[in-house]
């Protein structure tokens, strides 16, 4: 796809460390923190980077794992925010849906193919994480940073997208729901991802298969991090990782190679992105 504008928030204001060999730093929400007004923000700053109304918002997809905190009221369950966020900025012609376990490389290459195919020229792709009441794995340590991110895009007729499967035969990611569920401060679920050194290696392997592939060459690569804290930031982004980043750089800065780390489904997926020629056309 081509990229309008890029925005994205991480609650560093409270960053957790949780032990075990997937523990790393990573930001947590807050008991109570509703995600939906934070996350109108962010899109109002790609809104505004794009000079593009919400009316005139086409399609808005969402990536989310968390079960509540969507909205004011945290008993609401469910990790779908589209729709309280298409009726809370008034993208009336937009049609909705979810995404929740795909990664941002494969959710790009989807909605550019579905974009495309429907005529949609304003696309806008969100994530909101608090994921508070889901516990780490307690085996591993693992969980996911929390956050919010939008992204203001247009189909890109020319898009390269690869997968690459991860050679591990463990246990991939999943997210078990707690059983007994009483009230909306209860535990929600838990992250499941038992620990072996071999899959940060097969990781890696599969990352570097991908990076070499001749038909992503000349572009600039952003990889996502989900076991470790990035070099960069000294924190775990995960699903952060690549908005966070694209947020931060100039609008020039040419065409990248998106590579996302898919744990629900044990694939590496990459898909180009380039700058839009006119970051308000679409």
């Amino acid at each position: 796809m081509q990229l309008i504008a890029a925005s994205c928030k991480l609650f560093e204001n409270n960053l957790n460390h949780v032990k075990g060999p997937y523990g790393a730093h990573r930001t947590k929400g807050l008991k109570g923190q509703s995600l939906l007004p934070v996350l109108t923000s962010c899109v109002d700053d790609v809104l505004a980077q794009g000079a593009c109304s919400a009316e005139s918002i086409d399609l808005i997809v969402s990536l989310s794992l968390s079960p509540d905190h969507l909205v004011a009221k945290t008993n609401v369950m469910g990790p779908r925010i589209g729709h309280p966020l298409q009726r809370e900025i008034g993208a009336k012609h937009a049609f909705v849906f979810d995404a929740m376990d795909a990664s941002l490389a494969k959710t790009l290459h989807v909605v550019n193919l579905l974009a495309g195919a429907q005529g949609y020229r304003r696309v806008l792709l969100v994530r909101a994480e608090n994921t508070v009441h889901l516990e780490p794995c307690n085996q591993s340590g693992f969980e996911v940073s929390n956050g919010v991110m939008a992204m203001l895009l247009t189909p890109d007729p020319t898009p390269s997208f690869f997968s690459e499967a991860i050679q591990w035969q463990g246990q991939p990611l999943r997210v078990n729901l707690a059983k007994h569920i009483q009230d909306e401060h209860s535990v929600k679920g838990q992250f499941v991802l038992p620990h072996d050194p071999a899959l940060a290696q097969e990781i890696n392997r599969s990352v570097d298969k991908i990076l070499s592939n001749p038909a992503f060459s000349g572009t600039t690569p952003i990889v996502e991090s989900w076991l470790s804290d990035s070099p960069e930031s000294g924190v775990c982004e995960g699903p952060f990782g690549i908005p966070n980043d694209l947020a931060q750089r100039p609008s020039d800065a040419g065409q990248f190679q998106l590579v996302s780390v898919d744990l629900f489904s044990m694939q590496v997926d990459t898909v180009t992105l380039k700058w839009a020629q006119e970051r308000s056309h679409a």
